[in-house]
């Protein structure tokens, strides 16, 4: 979590540094992150940790074409705890894009709506200790999710914007044992910085 703030810091100070400077007649490139809520659902004996199955906190680079923008991000998140009879590490990887129409409500902030798309990656291992101790386990998986996103963007220069954005995601999870599909809700709060 510390690197995620001196990241989003920094990001504040070149937004907050950058001139007003901006031409129209091309495509603008930006970079940002956000930080979504995670936790977990749970429903009838099975629970599933968001964490495992979507990053936290991802980097994004919005590119921006009039009033059209792509975004892809990605993020990555690991985990690791142990005792004295196993060590387990939890890794996700996440790679995606969002596709959003831009519409200025009032001056220096937009409204922005369109659909986020991805993969993740996530796996998991288990090693175990001591002179009885059962074999190492792995498993990985990769998950699907799409669904629409409504934001809002403030401005208070041309180079720097903070933003929020609810998402409506569904989730397929590649699960060995069983079909596995989520719908949920997701909130991402961003810091932008646009060049």
């Amino acid at each position: 979590m510390k690197t995620s703030t001196i990241f989003t810091a920094a990001l504040i100070a070149i937004g907050s540094l950058a001139s007003n400077v901006y031409a129209e007649d091309g495509p603008r490139f930006g970079l940002g992150t956000g930080y979504s809520s995670g936790g977990s659902v749970g429903f009838l004996g099975i629970e599933i940790d968001l964490e495992e199955v979507l990053t936290p906190v991802s980097l994004y680079a919005p590119i921006t074409f009039g009033n059209f923008r792509i975004e892809p991000e990605i993020g990555y998140i690991r985990s690791a705890q142990s005792d004295d009879n196993v060590s387990i590490t939890n890794s996700t990887f996440q790679l995606g894009s969002g596709f959003l129409g831009l519409h200025e409500i009032v001056d220096r902030t937009r409204l922005y709506y369109g659909a986020r798309l991805g993969l993740s990656h996530s796996s998991v291992e288990a090693d175990f200790n001591g002179e009885f101790a059962p074999d190492d386990e792995s498993e990985s998986r990769t998950n699907f999710y799409i669904g629409p996103a409504l934001g809002t963007e403030y401005m208070p220069n041309d180079h720097f914007s903070l933003g929020g954005e609810a998402q409506l995601l569904y989730t397929s999870i590649d699960d060995p044992d069983s079909d596995i599909s989520l719908i949920n809700t997701r909130t991402t709060l961003f810091v932008r910085v646009y060049f």
